[in-house]
């Protein structure tokens, strides 16, 4: 009897289909994730590339070293004018800590376009709360004091921020000086809540006290004793 051809076709056909199977499995690859139809340019755009924080007013920070050779406003320089609390880190790490200047040194930041002189228009009527520290405790307490002041400065306390002109931190032989300047001295009030937020700020007991001097008497006085018109 002839064998049935249809045996042989269906032997044929299934050793063909298992070589097809591995062929489709060898070219076979990972299914790839559809492509995005956001176009990326609008959103790089929206994107900011630097945001920065400004501050209430705008801030000069001033240098002053002693030369008896100059005139006094000779020797007083700007170092940087800033309106951002990212300027104002970037200005701080790139200063000389205070505990490292030399004796006659003074570094002031003024509100922009006030200049830290007694005789300036804004300084004129003023006056200052001062705090002393002493010279042994200079790399202790003064690179701290200075950053606290420049930080009570800059964050701008509504209630007493438009009376406050600026600060002062003087390095000297004996001892060390950082202060608050007030625009207006006929006001109490407001003078005596910004030396008591100062005091808080820097630190201080309860117990001590700082004095507030007025301008007018520290141009006027003959002698080093200071006339202090108000405490906290």
């Amino acid at each position: 009897m002839t064998p049935k051809l249809h045996s042989q076709k269906q032997s044929h056909g299934s050793k063909g289909k298992k070589k097809s199977s591995k062929a489709n499995n060898a070219s076979k690859r990972p299914e790839e994730p559809p492509a995005t139809k956001t176009p990326l340019a609008p959103l790089v755009k929206r994107a900011p590339l630097e945001i920065k924080h400004p501050l209430r007013d705008s801030w000069t920070l001033w240098f002053f070293k002693f030369n008896k050779s100059n005139d006094w406003s000779d020797n007083l320089v700007i170092v940087y004018t800033f309106t951002t609390i990212e300027d104002f880190w970037a200005l701080y790490r790139y200063l000389r800590p205070v505990s490292n200047l030399s004796p006659g040194s003074d570094y002031s930041l003024f509100k922009t376009g006030t200049t830290p002189m007694w005789e300036d228009t804004n300084n004129r009527e003023g006056g200052r709360w001062i705090i002393k520290s002493e010279r042994q405790r200079r790399t202790i307490n003064l690179d701290k004091m200075w950053l606290e002041l420049l930080l009570f400065l800059i964050g701008g306390d509504e209630e007493i921020a438009d009376e406050i002109n600026g600060g002062y931190v003087n390095v000297r032989q004996k001892f060390d000086k950082v202060s608050l300047w007030m625009k207006n001295r006929d006001k109490k009030s407001l003078i005596t809540q910004a030396g008591a937020a100062f005091k808080e700020r820097m630190g201080m007991d309860r117990k001590e006290s700082i004095e507030f001097e007025f301008h007018e008497d520290s141009c006027n006085r003959s002698s080093s004793s200071a006339v202090f018109r108000y405490v906290v």
